[in-house]
């Protein structure tokens, strides 16, 4: 499984066809990988989250809603929680 926490919407068009190739054949191994639907409240416009084979994951809230900010869209495969969640982090 490869997590592939990028911002991907202003591409560069030959990295975008790099990372196309390396996903497609990634996937094309059984390799699963796991992408964000983005935190812009809007329709999906990241390419990675577009891509057929991949796991889009979406933010949801406490309640089980999607989160305010989180993207949407038919790419969406799934939620995971993203809003009022502990972190290991300090403060």
């Amino acid at each position: 499984m490869v997590n592939c926490s990028l911002d991907f919407t202003n591409e560069d068009p030959m990295y975008a066809e790099c990372l196309k190739d390396t996903i497609n054949c990634l996937t094309r191994l059984g390799v699963h990988i796991v992408v964000p639907a983005g935190n812009d409240g809007c329709g999906i416009n990241s390419m990675l989250a577009r891509m057929p084979g991949v796991i889009t994951v979406g933010a949801s809230t406490l309640d089980n809603r999607r989160a305010s900010f989180s993207n949407f869209g038919p790419e969406l495969d799934v939620f995971a929680p993203g809003k009022d969640t502990w972190s290991a982090s300090r403060g």
